[in-house]
């Protein structure tokens, strides 16, 4: 198919063929001449595709790149459907009152209703994880939702100081984040573990060591009061 075809067949236009393409979304065309390129019909599932995990499991391009790849291997149908099912839920949307997408740090002060004094305390303790640098940063609804969660425990008492700590925390996230990453990633090579399964597991594991953790803290300090 040409690539104007591929465009009609799918909704998209021809620049946004040729982006999916770049960004190894899609099957290389056969180029015949300079000018004249022929797509496998298959691409127009494979942007079909694309546009509903988009818009229904709001994953990014890069995930959805993953996916993909997966698509292509040969991938038993029911762990693709897990994939999903875990993806789709990590990238689900927050309520954040209205807003979605990326936000500048006026909408986030409008949205999470935080002073952006105190926003700015939180992101320089690592509290809050925009992307982007300088003016050009950027946050989404998660980061509405931990500021106004951060707001709250401020409000019973807590300070930023106290909650600093949650620093350390995020890097602990993000060996689990990697783990949960790397092992969906090898499914292809050793199809024995679910990824749903995985990433329900590592969530218990995760709430488990936490309230043993908080228990053992609580018992400690009871002893030493004695």
């Amino acid at each position: 198919m040409r690539i104007s075809e591929v465009a009609r067949a799918t909704g998209v236009s021809t620049p946004t063929v040729r982006y999916y393409m770049k960004q190894g979304l899609l099957m290389p065309p056969a180029v015949t001449s300079r000018n004249m390129a022929y797509y496998d019909p298959r691409c127009v599932e494979e942007i079909r595709l694309i546009k509903e995990l988009q818009t229904k499991k709001y994953l990014p391009l890069a995930v959805i790149k993953l996916i993909m790849q997966h698509e292509r291997s040969g991938q038993e149908p029911a762990h693709l459907v897990d994939m999903r099912e875990v993806l789709g839920e990590m990238f689900q949307p927050l309520d954040m009152g209205g807003k979605s997408g990326r936000l500048t740090f006026a909408e986030l002060i409008a949205s999470s209703g935080v002073s952006g004094t105190v926003l700015k305390k939180m992101e320089a303790l690592g509290l809050l994880l925009p992307v982007g640098s300088g003016r050009d940063k950027l946050y989404d609804d998660i980061d509405v939702n931990i500021a106004r969660n951060i707001k709250e425990l401020i409000d019973h008492g807590l300070t930023i100081k106290d909650l600093k700590v949650f620093n350390k925390y995020t890097e602990v996230i993000r060996e689990i984040a990697t783990t949960l990453h790397d092992r969906i990633h090898d499914q292809h090579k050793e199809n024995s573990v679910r990824p749903v399964d995985l990433s329900i597991a590592l969530n218990n594991l995760r709430s488990l060591l936490a309230v043993k953790v908080h228990r053992q803290v609580f018992m400690e300090l009871m002893e030493h009061q004695k």
